[in-house]
């Protein structure tokens, strides 16, 4: 067995399309990247590619996403559940995220997402998470945090 590569700069991403279902019953696709970061062992991130100089980026529990493939998860913010849709090839990962007031809900191919998971699984297994944080340096920034960054995010 490779011991953790503790505190390493490891990143992994899988480009895919999510689709945005309209009220009025059309999908639109989205260009998105799912990444997961070392760093960050608990997260992952969604960067959602629409017409903006910069993505809109949704960071959620790495967990919540491995849960919400196999059924639904999440509270408040972020859900994720699995669907196979009647009459349809394919099963699909709904994500609802919701945000200042604003909310959306998108979906995914399955086995994209889990593509991603197994590609992140490769980085630090589930559960094992804790054996890449760096604790000092979180007691750092919670001392002396960053200053705040100009923009949106």
């Amino acid at each position: 067995m490779v011991p953790p590569q503790r505190f390493s700069d490891v990143r992994c991403a899988v480009h895919l399309y999510l689709f945005v279902e309209t009220d009025a019953g059309f999908t639109i696709p989205v260009a998105a990247r799912l990444r997961y970061d070392l760093r960050t062992p608990y997260a992952v991130y969604l960067d959602s590619h629409v017409d903006q100089e910069r993505p809109v980026t949704w960071m959620f529990g790495r967990d919540l996403l491995i849960r919400g493939v196999e059924g639904f998860a999440g509270e408040g913010d972020v859900a994720v559940w699995p669907v196979r849709p009647t009459g349809r090839v394919g099963e699909r990962v709904y994500l609802s995220l919701q945000a200042h007031g604003t909310s959306v809900l998108l979906w995914a191919g399955a086995e994209e997402v889990r593509d991603f998971l197994r590609l992140a699984a490769c980085v630090a297994l589930p559960g094992l998470e804790r054996e890449h944080y760096d604790m000092d340096a979180l007691i750092d920034r919670l001392i002396d945090p960053p200053p705040p960054e100009d923009g949106p995010w």
